[in-house]
């Protein structure tokens, strides 16, 4: 029963993000800081460039922070 509460909890919290996301679409468009990862039938995912952190740029080696 808890394991079904917290995936309901988890299910509103993802879903009021995106629908916050896509009603602000222009904002996120028009903002370099932002690239568009997903898009589907009106719903959009965002990623926030400045909180990705290279920290090892040696191909095939790569190391990733993200904060």
């Amino acid at each position: 029963m808890k394991k079904f509460i917290v995936m309901m909890i988890f299910a509103f919290i993802a879903t009021f993000s995106i629908n916050f996301c896509s009603a602000n679409k222009d904002y996120y468009d028009n903002n370099s800081d932002y690239r568009l990862m997903w898009a589907h039938q009106g719903y959009y995912s965002y990623l926030y460039l400045p909180s990705i952190d290279v920290q090892e740029y040696n191909p095939p080696y790569y190391q990733i922070a993200y904060d």
